[in-house]
């Protein structure tokens, strides 16, 4: 794992394997200013001014972790050969 890359304190790149082809899958994720809520319908912040999540790009870099982990399962199967990069 890389850290700190492009200069940004949060991001990373995950790689697993060698060679190519290499597929690079993006782990978007993002929290977004006073939105922290509890699960209620109205306003009731978890951590008042916290960081929280409003548009669902939060369920981007789950989705994308999933495929990335799927691709690491079928390399180590020996169903293919290459890198994966998250």
């Amino acid at each position: 794992m890389e850290r700190g890359i492009a200069g940004i304190p949060a991001a990373f790149v995950a790689s697993y394997g060698s060679g190519s082809p290499v597929i690079a899958l993006l782990g978007e994720y993002d929290a977004l200013p006073g939105l922290s809520q509890a699960v209620v319908s109205h306003k009731q912040p978890v951590e008042p001014g916290g960081a929280g999540h409003g548009c669902g790009h939060n369920l981007l870099g789950v989705g994308a972790l999933a495929a990335a982990l799927a691709v690491q399962a079928a390399l180590d199967a020996g169903e293919g050969q290459g890198t994966i990069r998250y």
